[in-house]
């Protein structure tokens, strides 16, 4: 598919492109994120009874709507402390829930979410190319490049979630870097511009 409507506008996987690395440009380096968001869940690991799928799972689970501060502050304390607060009901009970089994795709199954489960799969296995997460900032890098007209929601049908997801993986192919390691470095200097 070249091209995917969205928010009622039409995209092309090049303009996509553009967009991206727009913002990757001026990044100037590329970015180990997801490596130290998978050497936290094997921290947590090791310091509690839980395997680092599980912790995997619990930090994405409690990712929904948080900066990636307050996010890891929410899976420590859930971890460390049993601490089952600061997210809404759904998300604290997703971990609960996560808690309960060592399957990794039974945990993949309980967070049931394009972005948290990718973003699982990315912190679960950081080297590899089969997932991307695609967030709010993803999707706002996306359509918009560096410009931050508006934050979009992330509303988007599954045929729009793999569009972009696609777009990434494409993008990170020309790189010959891994597609997580691209969003990655393109969500932390989004960050930064705006």
């Amino acid at each position: 598919m070249e091209t995917m409507k969205i928010y009622g506008n039409e995209y092309s996987r090049t303009k996509i492109k553009n967009n991206i690395m727009q913002v990757f440009e001026l990044s100037g380096r590329e970015m180990d994120w997801y490596k130290k968001a998978n050497e936290l869940a094997v921290h947590l690991s090791l310091n509690n009874q839980l395997t680092i799928a599980q912790c995997a799972g619990i930090i994405a689970s409690l990712s929904p709507q948080k900066s990636w501060e307050a996010n890891q502050l929410l899976a420590f304390d859930f971890i460390e402390h049993d601490y089952r607060g600061g997210h809404c009901g759904a998300f604290i009970d997703k971990a609960v829930r996560i808690t309960e089994t060592t399957d990794i795709q039974e945990i993949a199954e309980i967070l049931n979410g394009k972005k948290i489960t990718n973003f699982y799969w990315n912190i679960l296995n950081p080297i590899g190319s089969e997932h991307v997460t695609i967030d709010r900032h993803a999707l706002g890098i996306a359509i918009n490049g560096k410009n931050r007209k508006s934050m979009p929601k992330l509303a988007m049908t599954g045929n729009q979630y793999e569009f972009i997801k696609d777009c990434y993986k494409w993008v990170a192919d020309g790189l010959d870097i891994l597609p997580c390691e691209l969003q990655a470095t393109t969500w932390v200097t989004y960050r930064e511009l705006n």
